[in-house]
C-alpha cells in the first residue's frame, strides 16, 4: 500500500459535493413544503364497485380466484 500521508484531497470535489447534497435537501424540503409533485386522493371518495375475491391454492401450484 502506498502511504498517503502527506497527500491533500483535493477541494472542488468537496465543494461540489457540499453544493450537490445541500441543494438535493432544500428541493425535497421546499417540494414538501409546497406540496408539489404529490399525488394526493379527493376526500370523501366513494368506491365505484366492490368485489368479494376468494383465493385458493391449486394442486398444480397456480392459485384460483374465486369471484
Amino acid at each position: 500500500m502506498s502511504d498517503l500521508r502527506g497527500q491533500v484531497f483535493p477541494r472542488g470535489p468537496l465543494i461540489g459535493a457540499a453544493i450537490l447534497i445541500s441543494c438535493a435537501i432544500a428541493l425535497a424540503a421546499a417540494g414538501r413544503a409546497t406540496g408539489m409533485g404529490a399525488n394526493r386522493l379527493p376526500e370523501g371518495g366513494q368506491a365505484l364497485k366492490v368485489r368479494m375475491l376468494r383465493f385458493a391454492d391449486q394442486a398444480d401450484g397456480g392459485i384460483a380466484v374465486d369471484d
